[in-house]
């Protein structure tokens, strides 16, 4: 059985009251979460993920192109890697 979340209960999380909470920051709980804080619900945003700290997100816009670059040669190396060719028999 796999081991359940712990949950860090941070002095900002303990006794506050949220008109919201939404569990996971995938692609529709940071839509609505950020939608929410717009029109002023008070929402808590609960994540499982990793934590991420301001050095782990690309900031210069050189580094973005570097790094897409070279995810980019990784993409076709990996598609020429799995082509399969196909040879005729004669």
């Amino acid at each position: 059985m796999e081991k359940q979340a712990e949950i860090e209960l941070t002095k900002a999380w303990r006794g506050d009251v949220y008109d919201a909470i939404v569990v996971g920051s995938g692609y529709s709980g940071s839509v609505a979460a950020c939608r929410m804080s717009i029109v002023g619900v008070k929402v808590r945003l609960l994540e499982k993920s990793r934590r991420w700290k301001a050095q782990d997100f690309l900031t210069d816009s050189w580094e973005i192109r570097r790094c897409l670059f070279l995810w980019l040669l990784l993409l076709l190396k990996q598609t020429t890697k799995n082509k399969c060719l196909i040879t005729e028999k004669t």
